[in-house]
């Protein structure tokens, strides 16, 4: 057990979460297309864990479910999503549509940033 303090939750709804699972989702594909290496296995893994934990709360059909995170996997949440903005923007030509994807990403991630930040901080 470690002596890391418990991570603050951070509200999204169920909407988000779903989109953030394809987020997840989107950037595994992209990981698994790179070749492979001890450390992208472990980032596979981890964000396959956090994916298979939010997708079994959306089974549940509780619509205040919550998905605890470690730190760990919590860096790699950021990690992917970072990495999925990039891809999307390599990948897809500017327009609104992509412009309000990458915003909306990019809005989750901050938001999350943000809650972790104010809570390590007190």
């Amino acid at each position: 057990m470690s002596n890391e303090a418990p991570l603050p939750n951070v509200p999204f709804a169920v909407s988000e979460l779903l989109a953030i699972t394809s987020v997840i989702s989107g950037y595994m594909a992209y990981l698994r297309s790179t070749p492979p290496s001890p450390a992208g296995e472990r980032r596979i893994a981890i964000l396959t864990a956090v994916r298979d934990r939010f997708q079994a709360g959306f089974a549940s059909g509780n619509p205040q479910m919550q998905v605890p995170l470690n730190a760990e996997e919590v860096t790699e949440l950021l990690e992917a999503m970072i990495g999925f903005v990039g891809q999307i923007k390599r990948t897809f030509p500017k327009n609104k549509e992509r412009d309000q994807v990458v915003s909306t990403v990019n809005y989750w991630r901050l938001r999350l940033i943000s809650i972790i930040a104010e809570h390590t901080v007190e």
